[in-house]
């Protein structure tokens, strides 16, 4: 890395996640993408807990739309959970 001239000194102190930043700039997106990913992915017991939570979610709207007047699935989570709430959101991504 160059130093900075006189009249433009560095605003920030040079870290060690400020230096990966500048590395990454104008990278290749396969090449920006590939660790990306591998950290996005969850463990398989997590990806289970995930769908298991979110099955036993819907089994209890499904339930509780039979004793309310047999709304459909979606009606009933909607219903249920605001689109604007974190919950709505996370089970229309479902």
């Amino acid at each position: 890395m160059t130093t900075p001239p006189p009249f433009a000194p560095r605003l920030s102190p040079e870290t060690p996640l400020r230096r990966a930043i500048t590395a990454a700039t104008r990278i290749a997106e396969p090449a920006a993408i590939r660790p990306l990913l591998t950290a996005a992915t969850l463990p398989e017991a997590d990806r289970q807990a995930i769908a298991d939570t979110a099955r036993t979610l819907i089994e209890a709207l499904r339930a509780k739309a039979r004793h309310k007047g047999n709304l459909g699935g979606v009606q009933a989570l909607v219903q249920e959970f605001a689109l604007s709430s974190h919950e709505g959101v996370a089970l229309m991504c479902l």
